[in-house]
């Protein structure tokens, strides 16, 4: 489960979650901040 506690300015968006063939887990999503927009990847093994 994800949860989100901090506050803070911004808006997030989606999200996806994908199990790759070795087993590592991608984690991706959309995001604004002041000043621009962009996508934040994280891998888990």
């Amino acid at each position: 489960m994800l949860d989100r506690t901090e506050e803070s300015a911004g808006n997030f968006g989606y999200p996806a979650i994908v199990e790759g063939p070795d087993g590592t887990v991608h984690i991706t999503y959309s995001y604004k901040v002041d000043g621009g927009a962009s996508i934040k990847h994280v891998a888990l093994d």
